[in-house]
């Protein structure tokens, strides 16, 4: 009943992020800056892949399969590896945009955030669909 419990943490923390994202849109005044619209569209796109995550987890309980077996250990490897090495080249350019432009470093530390989450989640999808297919 542990692995279970763990299984359905992913799903509270998405209702979380959900909610709170939710009310700090509503309270937010409504405009169509590219900054306002930036922010919830990543939380959205964090909800989606913890979502798919969940759901590929649950359909794995279903089947009475191990909670982590070494295939799926192996992808999370290789995935954070590769989104480590795109996300230090991706904040090199963030840096280097920094000194070019005039936005600030909380906007660009807050695409940086989202940007490595976008990274992480491609890396996932395409070493766990593409890239293991040797091993």
């Amino acid at each position: 009943m542990f692995s279970m419990k763990r299984r359905f943490n992913i799903f509270i923390a998405g209702t979380l992020l959900l909610i709170t994202s939710g009310l700090w849109f509503l309270s937010a005044r409504l405009s169509v800056d590219p900054k306002d619209v930036l922010v919830p569209g990543g939380a959205l796109i964090a909800l989606g892949y913890g979502s798919f995550v969940g759901v590929l987890k649950i359909k794995s309980l279903i089947r009475k399969e191990p909670f982590d077996d070494e295939l799926s250990k192996t992808v999370m490897l290789k995935s954070s590896s590769l989104s480590f090495y795109i996300s230090l080249y991706m904040w090199l350019f963030i840096m280097y945009l920094s000194n070019k432009t005039n936005i600030e470093s909380s906007d660009l530390i807050g695409s940086g955030i989202i940007g490595m989450v976008i990274v992480f989640m491609l890396s996932w999808a395409g070493t766990k669909f593409y890239g293991m297919k040797d091993e």
